[in-house]
């Protein structure tokens, strides 16, 4: 797990030398064990290392190939290197390493240069570059679920990419001007959606496509993997869906446990944590676990989680957090590359700080919502029970012919519903509002500039584009490709790689996701619960007592702390009067919002929102 940057420049003004230590300072964060860099004309790679196989100096990237025309940076894990190197090796191959990112040059050769063999060989997660120096091209690739980031930028002076946002602006390889409708979707997100950033040159690369650089030409993103979505119909009911999982679960978790340094596992009173702490132990007697506690709230899960790790003989770290809950925020963001307004985020970069001298490599339970329903918003469309049988222009009818003939503005208001797409009303629960699109921040004279129908548009596409009737599924389709690529990943890659430790996430292995995505939703979620089959597997292994345990999530005591803890509010207020400073943003709506939750009428996530925001501009 590192950090990697790099150019082609087009420009003789572009000082390369200069610009790369730049590059290597800005991304030190991620890859604190070492550096190195390739520059050879105007073509630039940077490569920032965290060990975490092969720890020798032969580990260190860039990487070559036999003779050298190859040039490989790479940030990830391959987690089927070791059986891909000893196919290689038959294969005539010569290594110089036993890095497992080296496997990639050789496909690379093995394929004759085609990226699509070459990157759908590869087990992991993975943002790279390889420069080709006979074919005199530069590609950069991304993982296929998005769990690596990188981002791009081109313009009159180089073609660039980095691994984070911020070293691309602040080394003057991107113009520094803000995309307010960025800021628009932030502010009713919590996050800045991808493809775009906080600044109009700067886009993320989607997730399991790659692009090619040749001669001066940039090629458009091309894609080398499509998540899958028929549904196998070959499960003939519940049962063999939970033994295929399990199955899967434990192979999968196995491989992610390999490293030459010590791993551990984040642990809360969730199901999805407890699952993979449990197959962790399995494979690794005593692993340690680490856990975050609000003592004495009702968001604190350190009970049951030292409950399971009690079961599963971990080696248990807690801490605690009692007061102030922006305390060291500053220390905890300030690697953030663009604004980022979710709370829970702050604790998992306690956790991670937390597991730092303990593990250099940690395991998460992120992304078993989105696989198998897990959220509240994962559930029907609320329509009258006694009209559900008839078909959707039979209920329109029937809903008018009731208003006509009592009135009820609550009829009209169904018929309303009816008519709304089901993607808005799908994009609506993903808002902070739940239920809103709405911009009070922004200034008058800047919102009228912004594209508000941006995020809709590219989500009624996704949306459109899952072609099975399958309700549930639709859903975490399009969360795969828009928020847990633009919340959830971003909240896991930052605030572990901040810490200087790698976060591996099983759950989002593509062979688990692709898995997942063909089980049909009736086998994931019932009336009562989402994620029937880890539910399933957390009462066998684990106890029923966790496993019909109400979801939570990873949430934290923030409205409670800014209506009772002395330092918190003072905390707030003196964010609310920093982001007055800032011209782009409506005063009169941050000093009602204030007032808001000085009275308690507030929305944690937007009040934290804000704090994050003002945290953000105050640091560039």
């Amino acid at each position: 797990m590192c950090g990697i940057s790099g150019f082609y420049k087009y420009s003789p003004q572009l000082d390369s030398s200069k610009t790369q230590k730049h590059l290597t300072k800005a991304l030190n964060h991620r890859g604190p064990d070492g550096n190195g860099f390739y520059i050879d004309g105007p073509i630039c790679l940077v490569h920032n290392r965290l060990s975490i196989i092969d720890l020798s100096e032969n580990g260190t990237q860039p990487l070559y190939n036999e003779n050298k025309s190859l040039v490989l940076i790479c940030n990830g894990e391959i987690y089927n290197y070791k059986e891909l190197r000893e196919r290689l090796i038959s294969e005539g191959h010569q290594f110089s390493s036993f890095s497992d990112c080296e496997v990639i040059l050789h496909l690379y050769e093995k394929f004759d240069g085609d990226m699509v063999k070459t990157l759908n060989s590869l087990v992991g997660m993975f943002a790279l570059a390889i420069w080709d120096q006979e074919r005199s091209k530069l590609m950069i690739a991304r993982d296929r679920i998005g769990i690596k980031p990188l981002y791009y930028t081109s313009n009159s002076l180089a073609f660039s990419f980095s691994s984070e946002v911020k070293p691309l602006i602040t080394s003057q390889l991107a113009s520094s001007k803000l995309d307010y409708t960025s800021l628009y979707d932030y502010f009713n997100l919590g996050y800045i959606p991808e493809p775009f950033t906080l600044y109009k040159e700067v886009n993320a690369l989607s997730p399991g496509c790659y692009l090619e650089f040749t001669n001066g030409n940039l090629s458009p993103e091309k894609s080398f993997w499509q998540l899958p979505t028929e549904i196998n119909t070959n499960f003939k009911n519940g049962n063999e869906v939970l033994e295929a999982t399990d199955e899967l679960l434990k192979q999968v978790v196995s491989e992610h446990l390999v490293a030459d340094v010590k791993v551990g596992s984040f642990l809360s009173a969730g199901i999805d944590s407890s699952l993979i702490s449990y197959y962790s132990a399995l494979a690794q007697n005593g692993i340690p676990t680490f856990t975050a506690a609000f003592q004495g709230e009702p968001e604190d899960e350190s009970k049951i989680a030292e409950e399971t790790s009690r079961k599963i003989k971990s080696s248990p770290h807690q801490f605690n957090i009692e007061t102030d809950f922006f305390q060291n925020l500053e220390e905890h963001f300030g690697c953030i590359d663009q604004p980022f307004g979710v709370s829970s985020a702050l604790s998992l970069s306690r956790i991670a700080s937390m597991a730092k001298p303990v593990v250099k490599v940690v395991l998460s339970g992120d992304g078993a919502d989105e696989l198998f329903a897990g959220y509240d918003r994962h559930s029907p469309f609320p329509e009258p029970p006694q009209f559900k049988s008839f078909p959707l222009s039979i209920r329109k009818l029937l809903f008018q012919a009731a208003y006509a003939v009592t009135s009820k503005k609550s009829l009209k208001l169904a018929v309303e519903d009816l008519n709304r797409p089901k993607y808005v009303k799908y994009a609506e629960r993903l808002t902070l509002k739940y239920g809103s699109f709405d911009n009070p921040f922004l200034d008058s004279s800047i919102l009228k500039d912004v594209d508000q129908h941006r995020y809709l548009n590219r989500f009624e596409k996704i949306w459109n584009s899952y072609d099975q009737e399958d309700l549930i599924n639709q859903m975490l389709y399009t969360d795969i490709k828009t928020s847990l690529v633009d919340e959830m990943l971003v909240k896991a890659d930052r605030m572990t790689m901040h810490q200087g430790i790698e976060g591996r996430v099983p759950f989002l292995d593509h062979r688990v996701v692709e898995f997942a995505m063909q089980i049909a939703s009736p086998n994931k979620r019932s009336e009562a619960f989402g994620k029937t089959p880890l539910r399933s597997l957390v009462n066998k292994y684990l106890g029923t007592q966790l496993g019909e345990r109400e979801k939570t999530g990873f949430n934290s005591p923030l409205k409670k702390m800014l209506r009772e803890d002395k330092m918190t509010k003072e905390r707030f207020k003196n964010e609310i009067s920093f982001l007055r400073s800032l011209e782009f943003l409506n005063q009169d709506k941050l000093i009602e919002y204030l007032r808001q939750v000085e009275n308690g009428e507030f929305i944690p996530s937007q009040a934290f929102g804000l704090v994050a925001l003002s945290d953000y501009f105050r640091r560039i």
